[in-house]
This record gives structure tokens, sequence and C-alpha cells, in this order.
């Protein structure tokens, strides 16, 4: 494992220790969620975690104002969306005004991670995109607090769910 104990010890030099820790945070709440999603049945083309449907269930339980530290999150994802690659250069993703805040939101934290996942994210911008990280992180810790009780139940499942 020479090459990928090297590659991790040259992200940690390059992002710094704490940094690279968070990004595995998110992989992992993400991919809880992607597993929870489809093991509830929420998904689309036979086979895909369908966030889009998630986020519809959760429009009416999202308040941002629930906490300051999830209206900064919410603000900062709305004024600075991830970016996206559109074959040249990669620019803001701009989104239908159609969409609710909750939905806008679950689509940005979805450009986060494929952002993060596929690796096209270079250079890594260590302030804009931790703070990328960061409030994706504390919009789904939201999101699973307040999801219908089935999905909490699979996110924990195997779990001990923290106490309330």
């Amino acid at each position: 494992m020479n090459n990928v104990n090297h590659l991790q010890s040259e992200l940690e030099n390059l992002v710094g220790v704490d940094t690279l820790r968070r990004i595995q945070k998110f992989l992992v709440v993400f991919s809880r969620f992607e597993f929870t999603l489809q093991n509830q049945g929420l998904i689309y083309n036979h086979r895909y975690a369908d966030w889009r449907t998630f986020a519809q269930l959760l429009d009416t339980l999202f308040d941002k104002s629930s906490s300051n530290e999830l209206e900064n999150a919410c603000d900062y994802l709305m004024a600075f969306p991830p970016n996206e690659y559109s074959g040249t250069i990669w620019q803001p993703l701009r989104l239908p005004t159609s969409l609710s805040l909750c939905q806008k939101l679950i689509r940005y934290i979805q450009t986060i991670r494929n952002n993060l996942f596929h690796g096209g994210k270079v250079p890594f911008d260590l302030i804009r995109d931790t703070e990328l990280i960061n409030s994706a992180l504390i919009i789904l810790d939201y999101c699973i607090s307040i999801s219908p009780t089935n999905i909490i139940t699979a996110f924990w499942s195997g779990l001990t769910p923290p106490e309330l």
C-alpha cells in the first residue's frame, strides 16, 4: 500500500489533516444517506438514490432559521454555490428558480459530492471548498433530524443513534 499511503500523506500536506478528515466525514455521511434512500425505496432509474424525492419530503419541514449555524450554512451555499464543469470552464451551478430552498441545497450538496468524488476539483481552494463541505455537513445533519421516522431508522440501522 505504498502508493495509497503516499497519496494520503501528500494530501495531508496539501490540505491539512483536519480538512482531509472533514472530506472523509462528508463522503461517509453522503454515502450513508444514499444507502438509506435506496434502502427505503427512494430510487430512480432502478439504481440511483432519489435525492429529488427526498428533498420534496422535507420541503414543508425544512426551516433554515432553526439555528444560526444552519442559517449560515444555507446562506453560504445559496450565495456561493458549488461550481460545475461545463466542458471548458468551472462555473457556479445554476438551478431553476422554481425549486424550493431545500431542493436547491440538496442539489448543491450532490454537486459538492460529485466534485470531490470524481476528482475534477483541481486545484483545491482550501478556504472555499472547506466552507462548502462544512455547510453541506450542517445541512445533512439537519436533514436527518427532520426526516420521516423510517428514514431516520434506516440511517441508523446497525449503528447506535445519538441521544436527543
